[in-house]
């Protein structure tokens, strides 16, 4: 029995070596947060521990020193600049625009009208653009104020945006743009915003369940009927000033979106 001491002994410490476990620093720069503990969750090992300090771009690691390897490599990835991306929308409106007329005549006695309606059809578009690191969002106005302010309260409130029943005034419409860069494609979401004056102050409400997603070439321009999952009353109430002597009018965009470098 005794032989088997000393090496039983020696397997004990060699895995009480293995199994150690190392708190070390690491800097992941300018990567998302978010993303960076989604993977490291994926690779710790089941007692590894993790605090990250967003502020300073830092992560805290406990865990073995063969997942520390595989750690520095993801995180140095990761720490590297990401590219910027423009993005450029372009927003497209059809109206349709009926105008009713008529003359007045006399025939043999008797007075005739003639009533005429004429139809009419206009297009425009306009663009704009913005760049944005990748993984990042930005903004870009879609109409500075919308007349629609009860629809899109009640919207907000049936989706459980608002807690409040704080009433808006002077809203517009606003799109969330964030592009993200998987080589030479870009994954990029588009997410509706109602800006608000609310007691004064001006609040931002996403429409998260309308969030719309769409992957493109760089350079690549596609065209977007509206957002996924909405109606069509969002979406021309969304993308129109609401005229209301204009009939029906048909909305829908364009986003092209290119890996820029400065």
């Amino acid at each position: 029995m005794r032989l088997f001491t000393l090496p039983l002994l020696l397997v004990l410490m060699l895995s009480q070596v293995l199994a150690e476990r190392v708190d070390t620093i690491y800097s992941f720069g300018s990567a998302d947060p978010k993303e960076v503990k989604e993977i490291l969750t994926q690779v710790l090992s089941k007692d590894g521990k993790m605090v990250i300090l967003p502020d300073k771009g830092k992560v805290l690691i406990q865990d073995e020193r063969a997942v520390h390897e595989l750690v520095a490599v993801l995180l140095a990835d990761m720490a590297k600049p990401r590219p910027n991306v423009k993005v450029e929308v372009i927003f497209n409106e059809d109206t349709a625009m009926t105008e009713k007329g008529g003359n007045l005549g006399v025939r043999n006695n008797s007075v005739e009208i003639n009533l005429m309606n004429r139809k009419s059809t206009t297009s425009r578009s306009s663009g704009q653009f913005l760049v944005v690191q990748s993984g990042s969002s930005a903004s870009i106005r879609v109409v500075q104020e919308v007349p629609f302010v009860d629809y899109f309260y009640n919207y907000a409130r049936g989706r459980g945006y608002l807690l409040s029943e704080t009433r808006w005034r002077d809203i517009g419409t606003q799109m969330s743009v964030r592009p993200q860069v998987r080589g030479n494609l870009i994954d990029v979401e588009l997410m509706p915003q109602i800006t608000a004056l609310v007691d004064g102050r001006l609040d931002v409400i996403d429409y998260r369940d309308l969030s719309t997603r769409v992957t493109v070439a760089s350079g690549q321009e596609v065209s977007i009927g509206g957002f996924q999952g909405a109606g069509d009353e969002f979406n021309r109430n969304f993308f129109s000033g609401g005229d209301r002597s204009r009939s029906t009018q048909s909305t829908g965009f364009k986003i092209r979106a290119t890996i820029f470098q400065y």
